[in-house]
């Protein structure tokens, strides 16, 4: 309801949806032992936006702060906005519970290669459609306690190749982008990463389907 009154209320000439958004957020995570981000609804409103003017606008003619307890003008909004928690707190769900999955699939293929499990960081960087060089793939383990030579992570590098993990295409300094890219193409569904390495997606199974959404990312020509 703090969103509701603040946004109808309307104090600020711009900046009334974001302010108040930012207030249902704040609100609620006081009133809970949740981190903060699960308590969003930005992304399921902007993929509803029309729907969301609309409730406004019918709840925004009734009386919708009376005292009166029997009263229903408030109903649609609630109805709105208990549906929106619960459809970004089940696609949050999904994605955790796929991020998990990947991140065991990818463990165990860095197991099979007989590769160190630091790999995974560059196989992770791959899938979830990041970028990643030599260097910040040395810093991305600087931050979790583990510290390697440069010749050791280009070592890791073309160890993944030769696994069939990676296909290079470094370029002449030798630390180039690793831009990872969802393609549909071939058969083989590769994950085509620019000058750095494509991520064989045939290797990871379903894992690829459950992480990166179709036609979300632009697919280079190979």
């Amino acid at each position: 309801m703090a969103h509701l009154n603040f946004v109808l209320i309307h104090p600020f000439k711009d900046g009334n949806g974001r302010m108040a958004r930012i207030i249902q957020s704040l609100t609620l995570a006081k009133a809970s032992d949740s981190a903060p981000i699960f308590m969003g609804i930005e992304e399921f409103l902007g993929r509803r936006t029309q729907a969301y003017y609309d409730v406004l606008a019918q709840v925004g003619q009734g009386n919708w702060a009376t005292a009166d307890r029997n009263s229903e003008a408030a109903r649609p909004w609630v109805r709105f906005i208990l549906t929106a928690h619960f459809n970004q707190a089940s696609e949050l769900k999904h994605r955790i519970t796929s991020a998990g999955k990947a991140a065991v699939k990818m463990e165990e293929l860095a197991a099979a290669a007989v590769l160190p499990e630091r790999a995974v960081e560059v196989l992770s960087a791959a899938l979830f459609g990041g970028t990643t060089t030599r260097s910040r793939y040395l810093a991305a383990l600087e931050e979790i306690g583990e510290v390697i030579s440069e010749q050791m992570a280009s070592r890791d590098l073309t160890a993944l190749v030769k696994a069939g993990l990676l296909a290079s295409h470094s370029d002449k300094r030798g630390d180039g982008t690793h831009r990872a890219k969802w393609c549909k193409k071939r058969h083989a569904r590769l994950v085509s990463v620019g000058r750095g390495a494509t991520l064989i997606r045939s290797r990871i199974s379903v894992v690829g389907q459950l992480v990166v959404k179709r036609g979300s990312m632009s697919c280079e020509s190979s």
